[in-house]
């Protein structure tokens, strides 16, 4: 299984501001443009024999707050892979699950997506992914910032026949 990550990040920001008094003027000007972009590739290999089953999952953990005290929330997404030999490629099943907030520790609830694909041997084939994009752009009598950004992540599987 491989994971693709991209994000680009864009900010530009100008100011200004000035005095106007008997000792004379005084203009201040300010601009800022900036920006960033990372992307990042994971590896994971996991060894099924046919008709098995090969779980992947990722998660994150965040601080949710009670009165009185502040607990770590646990959330996991991920799939299920089933793959089945089909003349000179393969058969994959895959279950997406994904874990809800107040769900108890390994249970599944809420949302459940299953599909079949086909795929040739030793390929890599893209099963899914998520863009977002966001924007926003502020404007004052002496001031304008804008801010972009976009993401991405990919989900690949490549299924390899032992010998």
């Amino acid at each position: 299984m491989r994971l693709d990550d991209a994000q680009d990040r864009e900010r530009r920001a100008i100011e200004g501001s000035g005095t106007i008094g008997s000792a004379g003027a005084r203009v201040d000007i300010s601009a800022q443009d900036s920006r960033r972009s990372a992307e990042e590739r994971v590896d994971q290999r996991v060894q099924v024999l046919e008709g098995g089953r090969a779980m992947i999952f990722t998660g994150q953990s965040r601080p949710l707050r009670t009165p009185g005290a502040t607990v770590i929330q646990d959330i996991a997404s991920g799939f299920e892979v089933v793959p089945r030999l089909a003349g000179g490629g393969v058969s994959l099943d895959i279950l997406q699950q994904r874990e809800t907030p107040g769900a108890q520790p390994g249970s599944v609830q809420g949302q459940r997506l299953s599909t079949t694909i086909t795929a040739p041997l030793g390929q890599w084939v893209e099963i899914g992914g998520t863009a977002s994009s966001a924007a926003r752009d502020d404007r004052g009598i002496a001031s304008a910032s804008s801010a972009r950004g976009t993401g991405s992540r990919r989900v690949w599987v490549k299924v390899e026949e032992l010998n």
